[in-house]
């Protein structure tokens, strides 16, 4: 109040700034010695980094008492006078039991009448020099009457602002103060009081106060808030000049200094606020804290902080992230309230108490690292602990990049732990090194603060120096000076350990020393799965162990390289210090028992907790396991082994184990699992060395068949009294029967409050031993879960028997019968009718048990628990099982029913009205709903509408699969239109499926490389035990093209992956990969792709995407929406996109249009693909032309069998080409519409700065010369390379191919003309051709096999012309009319610069010995690569192999030679030809064979010659039906040659 009470003073102050108290409830926090409105004050950087400098205490002192009026200051001092006076008249009434407390008291109000005094004098020293200071300027007016206008305007504007600044300083109003800040403001911006007032006015358009936040540390500011700070900024700091500069303002250069000089401090000084109490509506406490430097720029800021929410934090989470930003946090015209003397207590501490953890965000230069407030909040950060996360943000010059202190939320949410770290390193890859290295080098002495006094009050903090002693001069070195400084330098060790590893530079870069300096360090994780080290790197590693350490987590799964030396260099200095080690070995194959003994002899005696897990480690036997077990420490608390598959230990080392235990264990877990020579021995003498204090017990035997009755029974009757905890895995152990159930009944401890036991597939296990288990429960049983999978001999008694005495106590219970057939309706009954009362998770499976019906169904819910909140139950393939049953459950359903899993699959007998039935009743606050109906046939529309009409309000996480039911259509999309308000991935992606596995190689990590996700299937699915969702399994692969090998090399998920699993990760990587500029996805024959998943992962492809690569094939399911989908997120800076959907039947012509509709105006190259896409027609030819960008300078289109498009969709599509097009490639195969009009516009429509042109036109019947020739008249000249493919247009003869030669243009490089099948062109074409081939020519193919009329003069004719410069001939002649002189005539004119040759001259009979070898004698010593193909060529024999080799070029390096049904040729001809073959050359041979092709005479062929060895050799044979056909050819050898096709071509 008002210092008063109903109406009697007791002393005066303002209203709202006073209260009462007891006296005994105060207590002092220091000295009052300045007036409210404070004057030691930090600048706008206080309690955060780069603060600007705190004034000094005379002028913050004299600044607020001539605010104050006069009288107010004497009544002040006056009544400190009279309470001094009462004090010391209640003293001499005797008071003693106040006596020493009143004079503190009495001494602290005289020092402060004291400090009063003074500074009401001074106060009135300052007061009048102001007076007489304006006094001054009036004068000063007067004498401007006589000076010009402009120079009177300019002396006006600066004497305003002084005579408004006496005016303050006079004015004893509350709004003298701000109107004083106003004019200290308007003196650092340089504005005049009208262009202030409209800034200020600006402002208060945008930002207004819409609450107050008492506490700092509450006043985080959004992502949202903080964009809206950034816009405004960045949309008016064009007028901002810099404050310390003078320059010129601009997004690029806007730093915190300039946002808090222009932005924060004019919006907040009317209303004395923070700036969060002008954007938020409430408390925002923080959920992270952010540390960074105030010249950062602000841009690049929100970015990071954008980035970070984005990997942080999962779609489905709805809380909103708020960031503790202390510019925006601190009322910063009272800074100074955010500090106090003892700096626990200050607002930044108090924040960070309330966050999740601290993010550092840096800039290129790392300045951050180099300002005094940042390093020491990194230091308190790091000291509060590890549940205290440590994220790291920086700038580069592709944007921004973050290093997480673990796995974020949604990695943790993968089912496979190695995935996720795979993800985590390639989302951290592009972090730039060189910025962690310099956090390796911290110096906090040489750190700088934007006021001395910050960086006096940080040092003096850091080195324990009192309150009063703040202010000093700090000493120049203090031991926690170098404490922090290596505790910070520890910290970016760590955060860039796996990246120092993967570029082979830990110690050269120093991680490992900054490391094992940081003496403060307690805990020490790092997953290791992703880099596969080897055993020099736990050498460093080891070497960089800090010496204090407590803690210790090591992961190295999957590890393969990793052997007993890495083990034993890791252990090498293990600190002394230690109390809890956790290592895992999954899966590291050459890890053996001499790693273990190295391993057991330098664990450290101090442990107490100790996790080893070799699962998978197939060379570990019983002398390692003896080895670990002999040493361990005395002290251990908690012991955890994992050894399954470990296939060579056995009884021994479990006793060796057992006898080693020490006394103090208070828990243990032994996995042995699969390990076959386990058996009663191993287990009996495990028990009988259990100590006496242990409190939990889990082992696994898991498929250890040797494992009987009496090894059950001898574990059990030694079972510690002290027990609590049990978990017994019996899983296939075969030769377990009812004595082993009964035996554990009768001893399970009394104080056990947890029992888990898994005896699936113990197939002897009866209604007996369920009775003798479950007539002894202990009284205090809390949770209960018991697996009795397979155990076909159970029936409804035993289920009664098991659960009629259960324990009123008990909070959860889950039994598993999946495949108890003999069990029925009364079973279900009995257990539901023994339900307690108390439980709260409730999970029952019957899978497979067809007795099952609707009354056992409904018996389940009848007696639900109220207070039950997790309901699990497994109906699946319960034939009997209808909508009655599910309406009945549906009824019972508990009202406190937060989470509900029903599982329904191919309960054939459930329909509409089940669905109905059960939507009508889900309980209001339900939050988590799983639904399986797979196979279900009577559900559809109906049903699933209801369901959507009648989900809770308060869902947070939904699970659905209508899979093939029979009257759904796209159930999926159905289920998406009730669930909008969900995340796509959370509500239709997240079943649970299995899917075949192999090894996780390592991910290369090369951030400026393309990521590339392929996922194909691999098969039916499987039959899966648990009940989920079967869906075909898939091998999925991410594969990253490395850059030195330049191939791609495959990452093959776990075995936990599924396909669906797949395409979560698939998104995830996207979202926390925003800057990534190259993505390639390819999916082969995935049956689960659909429109729907399409969609979605378009809508997560990132925006800074240059290069985007789609592959799909075939995918039935896929069809214009997901085409549609996927086209309306494409990234607006897109350059490159390439869509393959080859044999997506369901894609038409509005899929085309509509991805068309969306290309990007910035894309330089277009390819798509919709080869056998029969549903494209015209109409999508012509929306895809319309939309045609001109920015496009390479257009590659394929609709191969595409039978709807003709003439007018060309047309349409080639007449919006771009002018500047510099490549296009068209390939309309087999569209047997197109004709000579489609050609004739291509041609048309050519653009002159053409290079390469590439058309495919086969199988196009209706083309003919004139569509050739019209095609080819306007070949731009620039053009480069030219592919023209013609196959079986029967209408081309010779005039065409002549068109074709006399518009070759005069640059062209590369030429391939494909005319095979075309039956009119004969030797004049080829003449043709051949007068007018280009003279740059450097690679020439032609094809014109089939073309039945060229003959030997034709290729003369060809041949003669050949170009000087050709390097590279291919020739496709086969069925050709040509002999002997043919191949002479091209024998004799190749190129002398030819290097590579391919002829192909089979079923060309007329050719012999003789054309081989007057071909042989004309081959160019230059050539390098040789192919001949002279197949059914029945003349050529040994002599002409002979001849061939004998002319071979000396610089040959590979041959390859086919005379596949030749059967002159024999063996003498392959030795002479291998004889002569040079060295260096690599030889390919395919059909040598004997003269006598009969297999009844037929010898052995001969050995290759010794000399002949080193050449590589494959030898092939024809298969029999070419044998077959080559006979025939061989008989007609001898006749006449015929100009029509002979009867046996057409075979």
């Amino acid at each position: 109040n008002d210092g008063s009470v109903q109406g009697v003073p007791y002393f005066r102050c303002e209203e709202g700034r006073g209260i009462f108290c007891r006296e005994e409830r105060l207590r002092s926090i220091g000295s009052l010695s300045t007036p409210r409105d404070g004057s030691l004050r930090r600048s706008s950087g206080s309690a955060g980094s780069g603060s600007a400098g705190s004034r000094g205490s005379l002028i913050g002192f004299r600044d607020s008492l001539v605010a104050e009026s006069l009288d107010g200051l004497q009544e002040r001092l006056a009544e400190m006078e009279r309470v001094a006076r009462e004090a010391r008249g209640e003293d001499q009434n005797g008071k003693a039991e106040v006596l020493a407390d009143r004079d503190d008291r009495i001494a602290r109000l005289e020092r402060e009448l004291e400090e009063s005094r003074a500074q009401a004098a001074e106060a009135l020293s300052a007061l009048k020099e102001a007076k007489q200071a304006q006094r001054d300027l009036e004068k000063r007016l007067l004498a401007l009457e006589s000076r010009p206008p402009q120079e009177i305007t300019a002396h006006q504007k600066a004497l305003r602002v002084a005579m408004l600044k006496m005016k303050a300083m006079g004015d004893l109003s509350g709004a003298g103060a701000s109107r004083q800040r106003a004019v200290s403001m308007m003196e650092e911006l340089g504005l005049d009081e009208v262009a202030f007032d409209d800034h200020v006015g600006a402002l208060a358009k945008a930002f207004q106060l819409r609450c107050r936040i008492r506490l700092p540390e509450h006043r985080g500011i959004t992502l949202q808030q903080l964009e809206c700070v950034e816009g405004f900024a960045r949309q008016h700091c064009q007028a901002w000049l810099d404050t310390r500069s003078g320059a010129k303002v601009s997004a690029d250069t806007l730093d915190f200094y300039q946002v808090n000089a222009w932005l924060i401090k004019p919006s907040t000084n009317e209303d004395n606020c923070a700036f969060v109490e002008l954007v938020a509506e409430a408390e925002q406490p923080p959920t992270w804290f952010c540390s960074h430097w105030w010249g950062g720029i602000v841009r690049d800021f929100t970015t990071c902080i954008c980035l970070h929410q984005r990997t942080r934090k999962r779609l489905t989470d709805r809380t909103v992230w708020a960031y503790w930003v202390c510019a925006f946090a601190h009322r910063q015209h009272d800074v100074d309230k955010g500090l106090v003397d003892d700096d626990s207590l200050t607002s930044f501490n108090r924040a960070m108490q309330l966050a999740n953890g601290l993010l550092l965000v840096l800039d290129t230069a790392a300045t951050t690292l180099n300002r005094a407030w940042c390093v020491y909040e990194e230091s308190v950060a790091l000291s509060v602990g590890p549940q205290l996360l440590f994220d790291i943000a920086a700038t580069t010059t592709s944007g921004a990049v973050l290093l997480t202190d673990g796995l974020t939320e949604s990695e943790q949410a993968l089912k496979d732990a190695t995935l996720a770290e795979r993800l985590r390193l390639h989302r951290q890859a592009a972090f730039p090194l060189e910025v962690l290295c310099k956090g390796l080098q911290q110096h906090l002495h040489a750190t700088q603060a934007s006021s001395e006094d910050d960086k006096k009050f940080i040092l003096n903090t850091i080195a324990d120096r009192p309150p009063e002693q703040h202010a000093e001069d700090p000493p120049e070195s203090h031991p926690n000076y170098g404490k922090l400084n290596r505790r910070v330098a520890g910290a970016f060790a760590r955060a860039g350990w796996l990246q120092a590893l993967l570029l082979g530079c830990v110690e050269e870069k120093g991680f490992q020393k900054a490391l094992r300096a940081d003496e403060s360090l307690e805990s020490f994780s790092l997953t290791l799965t992703a880099v596969s080290p080897h055993d020099g790197d736990m050498l460093l590693l080891s070497q960089g162990m800090p010496p204090n350490l407590k803690n210790l987590h090591f992961d190295f799964d999957g590890c393969k390289s990793f052997s007993n030396a890495g083990l034993a260099n890791l252990t090498v200095h293990l600190p002394a210090t230690l109390q809890q080690l956790e290592l895992s070995f999954r899966e590291c194959s050459q890890i053996g028992d001499s790693g273990l003994a190295a391993l057991g002899s330098k664990l450290p005696a101090t442990l107490q907790q100790l996790q080893l897990d070799f699962d998978a480690c197939h060379q570990i036997g019983d002398g390692g396991v003896a080895a670990l077990g002999a040493n361990l420490p005395a002290t251990l608390q908690r012991l955890q082994f994992v050894f399954k598959q470990c296939k060579f230990i056995g009884n021994p080392g479990i006793a060796a184990v057992a006898a080693k235990l020490p006394a103090t264990l208070q828990q243990l877990r032994l996995d042995v699992g699969a390990c076959y020579q386990i058996g009663d021995a191993g287990i009996s003498a495990l028990g009988k060395k259990l100590p006496a204090a242990l409190q939990q017990l889990q082992l696994g035997f898991c498929g250890c068949r040797q494992i009987g009755d009496w090894g059950v029974a001898a574990l059990a009757t030694h079972l510690p009294s002290t027990l609590q905890q049990l978990h017994l895995s019996f899983a296939a152990c075969s030769h377990i029967e009812d004595a082993s159930l009964a035996a554990l009944g009768a001893n399970l401890p009394a104080n056990l409050q947890q029992i888990q036991l898994d005896l699936n597939s113990c197939q002897q296990v009866g209604d007996i031993g369920m009775a003798a288990l479950g007539a002894n429960w202990p009284s205090g049983l809390q949770r209960l879960q018991i697996g009795f999978d397979c155990c076909q001999n159970i029936e409804d008694a035993g289920v009664a028997a098991l659960v009629v005495k259960l324990p009123m106590t008990l909070k959860l219970l889950k039994l598993d019968f999946s495949s108890c057939k003999r069990i029925g309706d009364a079973g279900v009954a009995a257990l539901g009718a023994q339900l307690p009362g108390s439980l709260e998770v409730l999970q029952f499976n019957f899978e497979e048990c067809n007795q099952i019906g609707d009354r056992g169904v409904a018996a389940v819910g009848v007696t639900l628990p109220t207070t039950l909140a997790w309901l699990q139950l497994g109906f699946k393939s319960c034939k009997q099982v209808g909508d009655a049953g599910v309406a009945a459950l549906a009824s019972k359903l508990p009202a406190a029913l937060q989470q509900l899993e029903l599982d329904f699959k191919s309960c054939t007998r459930i329909g509409d009205v089940g669905l109905a039935a059960l939507a009508a009743k889900l309980p209001a606050d339900l939050q988590q709903l799983q639904l399986d109906f797979k196979d279900c046939k009577q559900i559809g529309d109906v049903g699933v509408f209801a369901l959507k009409s009648r989900l809770p309000t308060a869902l947070q996480r939904l699970e659905l699969n209508f899979e093939t039911c029979g009257h759904c259509a796209k159930p999926c999309q159905l289920v998406l239109v009730g669930v909008e308000a969900l995340d796509f991935r959370e509500a239709i992606l997240q079943a649970r499926v299995t899917s075949v596995g192999t090894a996780t190689p390592a991910l290369p990590v090369q951030p400026a490389e393309p990521l590339t996700f392929l996922v194909e299937a691999a098969g039916p699915a499987k039959h899966i035990a648990d009940p989920a969702v079967a869906v075909t399994p898939a091998r999925v692969s991410v594969i990253k093209k490395a850059a030195e090998a330049q191939e791609r090399k495959p990452i093959i998920f776990d075995e936990h992956v599924s396909t669906v699993e797949a395409l979560r990760c698939i998104c995830l990587t996207l979202e926390q990969n925003q800057m990534l500029e190259h993505l390639c996805l390819d999916v082969a024959e995935f049956a689960q792709m659909r429109d729907a998943i399409l969609a979605a992962l378009g809508a997560k492809l990132p925006a800074a995407l240059q290069r985007l690569h789609v592959l799909i094939q075939p995918c039935k399911r896929i069809g214009d929406a997901g085409l549609a989908g996927l086209g309306a997120r494409l990234p607006a800076n897109l350059q490159e996109l390439k869509l393959t959907f080859w044999n997506c039947q369901g894609i038409g012509d509005s899929g085309l249009a509509a991805v068309a509709a969306k290309l990007p105006a910035t894309l330089l190259q277009l390819q798509l693909s919709f080869k056998e896409c029969k549903r494209i027609g015209n109409a999508g030819l012509a929306a895809l032309g319309a939309n045609m960008r001109t920015t496009l300078r390479q257009i590659h289109l394929d609709f191969g069998d595409c039978e709807q498009i003709g003439d007018a969709g060309v047309t349409a599509l080639v007449s919006r080409f771009p002018v500047n097009l510099q490549q296009l490639k068209l390939d309309f195969k087999q569209c047997g519409q197109i004709g000579d009009s489609s050609a004739a516009a291509v041609g048309a429509r050519l653009s002159s700065t053409l290079q390469r042109l590439q058309l495919d036109f086969a199988w196009c019947y209706q083309i003919g010369n004139s569509g050739v020739a019209a095609l080819v008249a306007a070949l731009p000249a620039s053009l480069q390379h030219l592919k023209l493919i013609f196959w079986k247009c029967a209408g081309i003869g010779d005039s065409g191919v002549s068109a074709v030669a006399v518009k070759l243009p005069t640059k062209l490089q590369q030429l391939q003309l494909e005319f095979k099948h075309c039956q009119r062109i004969g030797d004049a074409g080829l003449a043709a051709l051949g007068a007018k081939l280009p003279a740059n020519l450097q690679q020439l193919r032609l094809d014109f096999g089939e073309c039945y009329q060229i003959g030997d003069r034709g290729v003369a004719a060809l041949v003669s012309k050949l170009p000087d410069a050709l390097q590279q001939l291919q020739l496709e002649l086969s069925r050709c009319h040509i002999g002997d002189a043919g191949l002479a005539s091209l024998g004799a004119n190749l190129p002398t610069s030819l290097q590579q040759l391919q002829l192909d001259c089979s079923f060309c009979k007329h050719i012999g010995d003789g054309g081989v070898a007057a071909l042989s004698a004309g081959l160019p010593e230059a050539l390098e690569d040789l192919e001949l193909k002279f197949l059914t060529c029945t003349r050529i024999g040994d002599a002409g192999v002979a001849a061939l080799g004998a002319m071979l070029p000396n610089g040959l390096q590979r041959l390859e030679l086919d005379l596949s049904c030749c059967f002159m040729v024999g063996s003498e001809g392959a030795a002479a030809l291998k004889a002569t073959l040079p060295s260096t050359a690599q030889l390919e041979l395919r059909g040598f064979s004997d003269p006598d092709p009969s297999p009844q005479t037929k010898p052995a062929k001969a050995a290759p010659p010794a000399a002949a060895v080193a050449a590589p050799v494959k030898d092939t044979t024809a298969q029999p039906e070419e044998v077959a056909h080559a006979k025939a050819a061989a008989a007609q050898s001898a006749a006449p040659a015929e100009p029509a096709e002979p009867a046996w071509e057409l075979l």
